[in-house]
């Protein structure tokens, strides 16, 4: 075989190999990304939906909080104030609260200093009152910390 013909079938090796592998990626993301992305829109729908439902304006934080029940938990404008609330399944108010609370970063600290070093505090809405709330995992363990508002451990679960 000369040189012309190695050339040529090395061309048409790598050409096959490239498109696999871009017909690959793009299984890879319809299969990955587009439930995310569909995932996502559906809570900005959501969001939009109780904000204008409530007459509320958004203040840069929702977050779904799966425990017990869901309840989506939004900071929110509303009659020139700050406020938390908390909304259920079936969109319906089911806790406000006005008022003063520690920081994200401060409870991260908190937890660190006290348990263990996590990635992200988030606010719930657990047993009728908003808290802070943050999971760490190991190998044989999962740990969920809860704090109030204030700073003040609450309680946690090692599952």
């Amino acid at each position: 075989m000369d040189t012309k013909n190695k050339k040529h079938y090395l061309f048409i090796g790598v050409s096959t190999v490239v498109i696999v592998f871009l017909i690959g990626m793009i299984i890879l993301i319809n299969m990955v990304h587009t439930p995310y992305s569909k995932h996502q829109q559906q809570g900005q729908s959501l969001r939009n939906e109780l904000l204008s439902s409530n007459k509320m304006q958004y203040d840069h934080y929702f977050y779904p909080y799966y425990g017990e029940k869901t309840y989506y938990i939004m900071k929110v404008k509303q009659d020139g104030k700050k406020k938390l609330v908390a909304f259920d399944e079936k969109k319906k108010l089911v806790g406000s609260y006005e008022g003063n609370y520690m920081s994200d970063a401060r409870i991260k600290e908190k937890v660190k200093k006290e348990h263990h070093e996590v990635k992200a505090v988030h606010i719930c809405y657990e047993d009728d009152k908003f808290m802070y709330y943050a999971k760490y995992q190991n190998k044989n363990h999962l740990y969920y910390y809860f704090y109030s508002l204030e700073g003040d451990f609450v309680k946690s679960y090692n599952l």
